[in-house]
């Protein structure tokens, strides 16, 4: 709904979201932007929910053709080093399709993002966008209800058991998707009433990792490293899952 309590934008920006998802940029003479540029259209879209109240429909606004830019950035990637980092983009943008298609009735297209966007992370090699998908990931899980808790656990565990090692020298950005996921845990158990569970989870991301607050901390200052205590993946301050872009040049 944006501010006038209109909601007539709802099926025409989720048609045009919808359309570039479904798309592969297979065939097309158009030329992919730079890194650089789609860099820093990410580092746009992620701010753009803490810029406007209405958000979701600034997002859905922005998402189509940074998706179909992304893909088409993996598509045209010259080197290997060149299409990881064009998968962690694409990774991101698939993240910021999943804050919109959360929220609208199209349960099939959420799980094709999450999934996608995993894949992308995979492809990446890159820590960071392994993690932020997998935050998304156990985030629909679990919202799936409680016969998908499990599911939501193993992708948070089994990330959790890969960033650890990397943790001693990962950037913040890492060591605050990683608190986050910590987080996550915490929360799964409190929804199934093991309380005890989750006090070891919170315990756990309330110790603060070298340059990076408890990730239990709410201080606004901290926003990127540290996700505040609720469980709608809106109020996660979102420059804790995208990355610091260089603006293009």
């Amino acid at each position: 709904m944006n501010r006038t309590g209109n909601t007539d934008w709802v099926l025409p920006l989720l048609d045009a979201v919808t359309a570039a998802i479904n798309a592969f940029p297979l065939n097309t003479d158009r030329a992919a932007p730079s890194a650089a540029h789609v860099g820093a259209r990410l580092a746009k879209t992620w701010s753009a929910p803490h810029l406007a109240p209405n958000h979701r429909e600034v997002l859905g606004d922005l998402l189509p053709e940074l998706i179909r830019d992304a893909q088409l950035l993996v598509r045209q990637s010259e080197t290997a080093v060149e299409r990881r980092a064009a998968q962690a983009a694409l990774s991101e943008a698939y993240a910021l399709a999943q804050f919109f298609v959360a929220y609208q009735p199209d349960a099939a297209l959420l799980w094709r993002v999450a999934e996608r966007g995993m894949v992308a992370a995979q492809e990446s090699e890159d820590p960071h966008a392994i993690g932020v998908a997998a935050w998304l990931t156990a985030h629909a899980h679990r919202d799936s209800g409680p016969a998908h808790f499990d599911a939501a656990d193993a992708i948070t565990l089994d990330t959790l058991r890969f960033l650890e090692p990397l943790l001693g020298e990962a950037p913040t950005e890492v060591r605050a998707i990683a608190g986050a996921l910590q987080f996550e845990a915490r929360y799964t158990a409190a929804r199934r009433a093991e309380a005890g569970t989750a006090w070891v989870w919170w315990d756990k991301a309330a110790t603060p990792r070298a340059g990076c607050p408890p990730a239990t901390t709410t201080a606004r200052p901290l926003r990127r490293c540290a996700p505040r205590l609720r469980h709608r993946a809106w109020a996660v301050p979102l420059q804790l899952l995208g990355r610091a872009h260089a603006p293009a040049r």
